[in-house]
Parts: structure tokens; C-alpha cells; sequence
């Protein structure tokens, strides 16, 4: 069994290196596509690739983002991977805490994919005040897991996907979970049991500022990272503000968007304190193994056979065509 890793990044130089050298003990190969990185990040993946041939720099291209770009990687490089393989979504910002080589070795051949469960960690007012005390505690060579300590799980979505169900893929077309083949869900059985990982999406003040000017444009333009285009985000991003939106069944309503989008260029949009989360509503990573997981905030997993979802919705379109 062989993991490869379908890998985007952009502007990430404060994490790639981390992130990648970390995959790397469990994934045989990551692809690289930088879709127009203009601090470095690209160099330092080109640099890692020239002294490990797992990393492979592909190539660096200025498209806009969408997470079908990951079809582009695998169209290049699937002819690597045989019957038995695995394929990964590799995030920079992504650190597994259980090994996923261990782990998908566990899992059943009935079962087509694997789900992570997000331990979203957040800059909380506890990183802020260490941050003003001593900025350099949050440089870019400190050890992510040593900067920020405190998380909230909300999350989850498909993360590994075996090579058998990979095709056909388009890049387009009906989508369950951007960034995977279309209908993954009529063709595969989800493993019942998600593998945990830590996402660092709010690293430090630079950072946050950087990401936020980097989809300015996608995000109020209603695009993947619409959440970075939210009035009061803090607020709307709190642990009680998720768990009353998962309640009401309101995350991402045409509603709820038209009522919390601003324009990009607006002061309070780009200022790094506007991503602050009290650290009170998180809970702290004590590095002991033991984390607080929010199954009921999270997406379900299908429980049932492919082909039962298939005849629900084949059954669904005759009865509109009625």
C-alpha cells in the first residue's frame, strides 16, 4: 500500500516545510501544484524537492483557486498508483495525530474512502497576549504545535480516497466534496470511524493578514473562502455561534451570506485582530493525546451501501419529473 499526496498551496512559507516534512512520514509521494505563491513558499517546496524525491515540485501556475485543481495533479500522476494505493489531500497546515498509515491499513476493503475529523485550532486571546509579550515565540521556525494551543471540532469531510474510485474524475459536474472525484458517494462506502488532525488554518499576525488579502477577491466574490468575507467574524466563528448555526441548519444560507459579506478594502477586514477567538470558548491542546471531539457538530457520515444512495437519487428525479 502507497499514499499519494494531492497537494495546493499558496503563500504558505511559514508552514510548508513543516507540513511537508511531516506528511512525508506517512505519504510515499505528494505532487505539488502552487497556484501563485509570491513569498516564497514555492522556492522552499522546489528546495525540499531537490533533496527528497517524495516531494514533487510539479509546477507553479497562477490559476484561480478551486479545489477541482487537485483533479490536475492527479490527471498527471495517477499512472504511479496501482490497485491497493491510497490517495491523500495534503494541507500544509495539516498535522495528523494519528498515523494515517497505520490507520488506513486498518480499514476494511469494503470501505472506498476515510473522513478526518478537524481539530480547528484558532489564534485565541491567550496567543494574542503571548504574542505582544514576545512576537518571536510565533516565528516561522518555531514548531506550529508549540505556537497555538487552542481548538475547537466542528469539522469533518472526506481526506483519503482508495485509487480504486478515483476514476472518473473531471474536475467538474455534481459534487458531494469539493476536491474529489464527482459522485464519490453512489461509487464508494465511507469508513466509519474519522481519523483526528490538527488544521492550523490562524498561525500568527503576519500570517492571518497574508491570508486574508489572499482571498480577498475569491471570498466576497461568493468562492471557496467565503467565511473570510463575514462582518463580526470572530463572533460568527465562535464555538456558540457554530453550534447555533449547526442547530438551525443555517451555515451558508444565501440568507446568512447576504447579511455577513464586506468588501475586502474595509480597515476591519484585514486587521489580523479581527480573527481573535476567546481562548475561554476553545478547549487547550495539553499535548497528552486527548482531545474534545464534536461528533454532533460535524457532517454525518453515509452510513449505507453506494448503491442505496444511487436508487434515493434516481427515485428523487422521477419524482420531480412528475
Amino acid at each position: 500500500m502507497r499514499i499519494h499526496g494531492l497537494c495546493l498551496v499558496k503563500n504558505e512559507a511559514d508552514i510548508v516545510k513543516q507540513g511537508l516534512t511531516a506528511a512525508r512520514q506517512w505519504c510515499d509521494h505528494i505532487y505539488v501544484l502552487d497556484n501563485g505563491s509570491t513569498d516564497g513558499t514555492w522556492e522552499i517546496v522546489c528546495e525540499m524537492s531537490k533533496n527528497d524525491p517524495g516531494i514533487v515540485a510539479w509546477k507553479q501556475d497562477p490559476l484561480a483557486f478551486t479545489d477541482a485543481l487537485r483533479c490536475y495533479i492527479y490527471r498527471e500522476f495517477k499512472g504511479n498508483a496501482l490497485p491497493g494505493d491510497w490517495w491523500a489531500r495534503v494541507d500544509p497546515d495539516e498535522f495528523y495525530v494519528e498515523d494515517p498509515r497505520e490507520f488506513l491499513a486498518a480499514v476494511p476493503r469494503r470501505d472506498g474512502y476515510v473522513w478526518y475529523a478537524s481539530l480547528s485550532f484558532y489564534f485565541s486571546t491567550e496567543e494574542a497576549r503571548r504574542y505582544e509579550i514576545d512576537p518571536s515565540q510565533f516565528a516561522d521556525e518555531v514548531p506550529i504545535t508549540d505556537k497555538c494551543r487552542h481548538y475547537f471540532s466542528h469539522w469533518s469531510e472526506p481526506r483519503f480516497v482508495r485509487h480504486e474510485h478515483m476514476e472518473p474524475w473531471r474536475g467538474e459536474g455534481e459534487h458531494f466534496w469539493p476536491g474529489w472525484p464527482e459522485q464519490l458517494l453512489y461509487r464508494a462506502r465511507s469508513h466509519q470511524r474519522r481519523i483526528l488532525c490538527r488544521h492550523f488554518s490562524y498561525r500568527s499576525p503576519s500570517q492571518i493578514e497574508l491570508r486574508l488579502k489572499t482571498r480577498a477577491a475569491n471570498a466576497v466574490n461568493g468562492g471557496e473562502f467565503w467565511p473570510e468575507a463575514v462582518k463580526n467574524w470572530s463572533e460568527m466563528f465562535s464555538p456558540a455561534a457554530i453550534r447555533a448555526r449547526r442547530r438551525g441548519h443555517r451555515w451558508g444560507t444565501a440568507e446568512f451570506q447576504a447579511n455577513q459579506f464586506q468588501a475586502p478594502d474595509q480597515s476591519s477586514y484585514s486587521d489580523w485582530r479581527s480573527r481573535v477567538i476567546d481562548a475561554a470558548q476553545l478547549e487547550f491542546d495539553a499535548h497528552d493525546g486527548a482531545f474534545v471531539v464534536n461528533e454532533d457538530l460535524m457532517p454525518p457520515m453515509p452510513r449505507f451501501h453506494p448503491l442505496y444512495y444511487e436508487w434515493k437519487r434516481r427515485l428523487q428525479r422521477v419524482l420531480k419529473s412528475k
